[in-house]
């Protein structure tokens, strides 16, 4: 009895270091493959370029898997530095192209 109790406590112990901050990276990087796995799954029979874009894109998925995999493991051991690291590597494309869309919509003037 006493090994259950262990587990128990164990497991809430894991689910009570899932933050916002590693949620929202898990979730924009669970994205970001999710799009990578789509586009890999288009068809294009007809691109030239296709052997090239292949070649860039399972490299870039596997890096993303990798980085959720980093992460999960970053959030077992409750390494804050780790999980705070990949949260910056994986908000930055979201925050630059909002960023690149307010300049574009707001500020820059056509000419």
């Amino acid at each position: 009895m006493p090994a259950l109790a262990r587990a128990t406590a164990v497991n809430h112990s894991v689910a009570g270091r899932w933050n916002w901050v590693s949620i929202a990276a898990a979730i924009l990087l669970a994205c970001y493959l999710g799009v990578t796995i789509w586009i890999l799954a288009a068809p294009s029979e007809y691109d030239p370029q296709q052997g090239m874009a292949i070649g860039f894109i399972i490299p870039l998925a596997l890096v993303l898997g990798g980085l959720l995999l980093l992460l999960w493991r970053a959030v077992v051991r409750g390494r804050r530095w780790l999980v705070w690291t990949i949260f910056v590597v994986a908000a930055y494309p979201a925050v630059m192209r909002a960023a690149q869309f307010v300049y574009e919509r707001f500020f820059h003037t056509p000419g």
